[in-house]
C-alpha cells in the first residue's frame, strides 16, 4: 500500500530532528513497540540495521529496519521487512518558518 502523510509541527527544525533521533521518543508514536534491538552499523546512519519488536492485537511481531539514505535534517529513507513483506518509507523535513516544520512521510514500495 502506498501513501503520503503530511504533518505540520510547531517546533524548530532542530527540535524536531533531535526528537526524531531520540530512540526513547519513538515509543510514543509507534503503537505497541516493546523494544528496539540494534543489529549493525552506526545507529541513525546509512546502512544501520535494527529490529523492532511489537505487540499488536495480542500478537508478537518483528520488523527489521535498514537505513537506506540519511541526509538529516532534510531527509531519511528506511527499508522495512516483516512477515507481511517489504516496504520503503521516506521522511522529509522542511522548515517553513522559525518554529514551523512540514514533515512528509511517503512509501515507495
Amino acid at each position: 500500500m502506498r501513501y503520503t502523510l503530511v504533518n505540520t509541527i510547531n517546533r524548530s527544525l532542530d527540535d524536531v530532528i533531535n526528537k526524531f533521533k531520540d530512540p526513547e521518543g519513538v515509543k510514543h508514536w509507534m503503537e505497541g513497540l516493546q523494544k528496539i534491538e540494534h543489529i549493525s552499523g552506526t545507529p541513525g546512519k546509512k546502512g544501520a540495521k535494527s529490529n523492532f519488536y511489537f505487540v499488536h492485537k495480542k500478537k508478537e511481531m518483528k520488523i527489521s529496519e535498514t537505513i537506506l539514505e540519511e541526509n538529516l535534517p532534510d531527509q531519511i529513507k528506511f527499508g522495512y521487512t516483516s512477515s507481511m513483506g517489504y516496504n520503503e518509507v521516506e521522511m522529509q523535513f522542511e522548515k517553513i518558518e522559525d518554529k514551523v516544520v512540514k514533515q512528509t512521510t511517503a512509501t515507495s514500495k
